[in-house]
């Protein structure tokens, strides 16, 4: 580099690296631009010519805090170099501390050459840049390995659904051989006696105290034919699930070899294609995550057309999701059930579509004690009308004006809805009016 060709800086970005202060300059020459790396007095020079590392550079960027003192006191600074780094802008110098702080100086009547200084510390933008790279890849890979942990726990959940309801389907196979002997049997009869259609053998079915024979026996195909509807579902969720830990096991292993930060950011991207309820990446820590995404009480669906459905996580997210919500927001629950509330954003004055007043009343009835019944009635009416009594139990809540669905379940609809959960990360609240 010619001394008497100036670089003039164009951006600061610093912050610390593993206790380290950094410095990232961006530097325009006549005919080129520059990228620089500062830390602990010693200065590096990236290479223009190795693109992936400029890239790192630039995405080292992004996760340091940008220094104003330095923007606004070295913006169009000539960038020098002596023993230090410095900036001259317009006779006033500008020394670079070790410890990332600015002091005037004196101008150096001698300053080296940036190639000494490159030569004796040459490798210093590497050693940052591979130290982030390091950072980000365990980052990620723990965030994985959490994914697949929660993913594993929900497979076994889905597993024992599967079993119960197998074993529920059973019964009722079983049962069917008890139909006879309860026509015959009188309300008091506790115990049913009948001959195992393929062995021969005597078998006993127990009857519940204070319930007719033939009522109990109806009872077991009743719910027996509730479970077999499900069981298709299930058998999806199971399947989905396991691709899922499939494909982040896949994405773990590749993490582990990724050269390059850009590499990572891919994987991260797949991770939450693939996971966007599972995957969470942690925060930066130099960025502060904004209250409004950490405060969400709800799981955020979508109907096919795109609308918003907020659904509350348990009782105490029902309260705080109804804190959020706006008067004229549709809000539905499980009539006379246990379960989530489910909100609705609508613009003022507009009705709920239908789709999505079709959709949410699903949500409702899912997510309560009801999920497995073919028909559940779901009541429905804007926030307005909700009042939560003082010292009332959390999710609590009095309606005083509602309309009520009597809603028959649609399997696919469920499935579909469920499909299209998102990350609240994506979930932005409208203003309140």
């Amino acid at each position: 580099m010619d001394p008497h060709s100036p670089v003039v800086a164009q951006r600061f970005d610093a912050g610390t690296i593993d206790g380290r202060a950094v410095v990232l300059i961006r530097g325009r020459q006549p005919g080129r631009t520059r990228y620089f790396v500062w830390s602990a007095g010693l200065f590096s020079e990236v290479s223009r010519d190795d693109e992936a590392a400029v890239r790192q550079v630039l995405a080292l960027s992004r996760n340091l805090a940008l220094t104003r003192q330095l923007r606004a006191r070295c913006d169009a600074a000539h960038i020098k170099w002596s023993s230090s780094l410095y900036f001259d802008l317009q006779g006033t110098c500008l020394l670079l501390t070790r410890d990332g702080a600015l002091k005037g100086i004196d101008p150096p009547t001698e300053p080296s050459a940036l190639e000494e200084v490159l030569v004796r510390d040459g490798s210093l933008a590497a050693t940052l840049l591979e130290g982030r790279l390091d950072a980000q890849r365990m980052r990620v890979a723990r965030s994985l390995r959490s994914a697949l942990e929660r993913l594993r726990r929900r497979e076994q959940a889905v597993r024992g659904d599967i079993e119960k309801m197998d074993k529920a389907i059973d019964e009722s196979k079983r049962a069917q051989m008890f139909v006879a002997e309860s026509v015959r049997a009188p309300r008091g009869t506790r115990e049913l006696k009948a001959n195992d259609w393929e062995t021969g053998e005597p078998i006993l079915l127990s009857v519940p105290p204070d319930v007719a024979p033939r009522e109990a026996l109806e009872r077991i195909f009743r719910r027996a034919k509730r479970l077999k509807e499900g069981r298709a579902l299930a058998d999806d969720r199971m399947k989905a699930t396991v691709l899922t830990i499939n494909l982040l096991a896949e994405f773990a292993e590749a993490i582990s070899h990724a050269a390059t930060i850009d590499a990572i950011d891919a994987v991260v991207v797949e991770a939450r294609r693939a996971a966007p309820r599972e995957f969470r990446l942690g925060d930066n820590p130099t960025r502060k995550a904004s209250v409004q995404t950490k405060a969400l009480p709800c799981r955020l669906f979508q109907t096919a057309r795109g609308k918003a459905l907020w659904v509350g996580r348990n009782a105490a997210g029902n309260d705080a999701l109804l804190k959020i919500a706006r008067p004229h927001d549709a809000w539905f629950h499980s009539k006379e059930r246990t379960g989530s509330h489910v909100i609705v954003p609508l613009e003022r004055g507009k009705d709920c579509p239908p789709d999505a007043l079709i959709d949410a009343a699903h949500l409702a009835a899912h997510f309560s004690d009801a999920r497995e019944e073919p028909v559940v009635e779901v009541q429905h009416t804007t926030k307005r009308y909700l009042r939560k009594p003082r010292g009332a139990a959390p999710g609590f809540v009095v309606v005083t004006k509602e309309k009520v669905i009597v809603l028959r379940i649609e399997s696919a609809r469920i499935k579909a809805l469920l499909q299209s959960e998102r990350s609240t990360d994506d979930l932005r609240l409208p203003p309140r009016e």
